[in-house]
């Protein structure tokens, strides 16, 4: 789990009209990472009436909704105890969240880009029948797959045994499915023993509670548990929504109010600022730089949402500005015009 002091940047103003690369980070309060994983009831997991944000879901749509809702409500990385891992890890670095906010990363200090990361954490539904292969912790399965390329061990949440959980046939497979994949590149981990320790520690923690990603992780990101899909009124053009299959939980699809067959999607993720991503081409739309991605992406627009964060790292480790983070959405469609003024109009309504 993750704990730190308010996250600060000077010179920052953290609007979504501010450039990355003009951002400045000469002093920056990091989150530190905490020794020991803090973990709530599982009920928290489907509390609470579903908003559909007037519109009206089929038992199957607002059944999937509430599935990913769920997967919103629950930190991956909250499933690291150092404590725990203590000497079986010691060249941790930090760890933070990458490609999506149901990913974390936990970084050694001696990894080298683009693979900076010792151990991947990651909700999934990928895998089924799980491997017999594994182990048991604390009555829980960790089921295990290795080979030349990769570790992988699979824990599952249980999320189908909780209180509120779906009932739609289809959707409460979808649920019983859905586990923590823990996994490492062989190359980092030619004996699979760092991704082992942490699935067995993840394991321990998971027969506890569940890491509540609103009240336990930091640094606090507000777009981590959002629901893309509360955008319904803010997408010009695109007045109704479908909702995503799990674990697919923070992007969402919009229907163009007069061409049903075209859609635009908005994903909120996480980003490294000084990756190719934000180092392209940029446009002002309305107040708001919209940087464009290049070859394959050069039709999908990005805008930084809210201040920079660096990744939780441990006290040992000093802080990189070559990590520095930001909360993005990302928007992808066949109109690329219609991209950028998504983007910068969802920006707005985010700030």
């Amino acid at each position: 789990m993750l704990a730190a002091a308010a996250l600060t940047i000077a010179g920052c103003t953290g609007s979504p009209t501010d450039s990355p690369a003009n951002r400045t980070t000469d002093r920056v309060t990091t989150a530190t990472a905490r020794t020991t994983a803090t973990v709530s009831n599982p009920d928290f997991v489907f509390a609470d009436p579903l908003d559909d944000y007037g519109q009206t879901l089929s038992p199957e749509d607002h059944d999937r909704a509430l599935v990913n809702r769920a997967i919103r409500r629950i930190d991956p990385c909250g499933f690291i105890d150092l404590q725990k891992l203590g000497s079986q890890m010691p060249d941790v670095k930090f760890f933070t969240y990458r490609y999506n906010f149901d990913h974390c990363v936990l970084a050694s200090s001696n990894s080298l880009p683009p693979r900076n990361s010792a151990v991947n954490l990651s909700f999934t539904t990928n895998i089924s029948p799980l491997p017999p292969e594994g182990f048991d912790v604390n009555g829980i399965r960790v089921s295990e797959n290795t080979h030349s390329a990769s570790c992988n061990y699979y824990m599952s949440l249980g999320l189908d045994q909780l209180a509120g959980a779906p009932l739609t046939p289809s959707v409460r497979g979808i649920t019983a499915n859905l586990v923590l994949l823990i996994s490492t590149d062989k190359a980092a981990d030619p004996t699979c023993a760092a991704a082992k320790s942490v699935a067995t520690v993840a394991t321990q923690v998971r027969s506890q509670g569940l890491p509540n990603r609103a009240t336990e992780s930091v640094p606090r990101i507000p777009l981590a548990d959002r629901d893309p899909c509360s955008l319904r009124s803010k997408v010009p053009g695109y007045s109704n929504y479908r909702v995503s299959v799990p674990p697919n939980a923070h992007g969402c699809t919009f229907i163009d109010d007069t061409r049903p067959d075209d859609t635009i999607g908005v994903i909120f993720v996480p980003v490294t600022l000084n990756d190719s991503r934000f180092q392209g081409t940029t446009e002002e739309i309305d107040g708001t730089t919209v940087h464009m991605g290049d070859g394959m992406e050069s039709c999908t627009a990005r805008v930084a949402i809210g201040d920079p964060y660096q990744p939780a790292y441990l006290p040992s480790a000093l802080p990189d500005s070559t990590d520095l983070q930001s909360a993005a959405v990302e928007v992808h469609g066949k109109d690329c015009d219609a991209n950028k003024h998504v983007a910068a109009a969802v920006a707005k309504s985010l700030a």
